[in-house]
């Protein structure tokens, strides 16, 4: 049985445009409601993709990309 590929895009929660994965920084929400950033891309749970720059970072703190008031 062929293990199917994973995709190598995913899109950026701020800007919400392609990149491939290695562009992109993965966080996570634990169970207490941390942010976690996942730098080896294998923790569990829903996978926030965002782009690894300094202005997309900023742009989601005034945006609230995580947490929504």
């Amino acid at each position: 049985m062929r293990k199917q590929k994973e995709p190598t895009t995913r899109k950026c929660i701020v800007s919400g445009k392609l990149f491939n994965k290695n562009e992109l920084i993965r966080f996570v929400v634990d169970h207490q409601k941390r942010l976690i950033p996942d730098l080896d891309q294998k923790l569990p749970g829903h996978g926030y993709w965002l782009k690894a720059d300094r202005l997309t970072l900023q742009a989601s703190q005034k945006k609230s990309s995580f947490f929504p008031a």
